[in-house]
């Protein structure tokens, strides 16, 4: 016979809400630090996309527009 089963069914019930509680709070927390993750990696693609581009349009050569002679 295991401990769970000698113990009062209540107090095992009431041990694994807390548990699950404190479970619970954990996940919010991550669920929180990955949102904001998320959001600095989106402000950041989204920056590098905008040099980027600003890049290649300073970074193109301009079109040889000498007409054969």
């Amino acid at each position: 016979m295991s401990d769970t089963d000698q113990r009062d069914p209540l107090e095992v019930c009431m041990e694994t809400v807390r548990r699950l509680e404190e479970e619970n709070e954990q996940l919010r927390q991550s669920a929180g630090a990955f949102g904001q993750l998320a959001e600095r990696l989106n402000r950041t693609l989204h920056e590098d996309r905008r040099t980027g581009a600003e890049r290649r349009v300073i970074l193109r050569p301009a079109p040889d527009r000498r007409t054969p002679s």
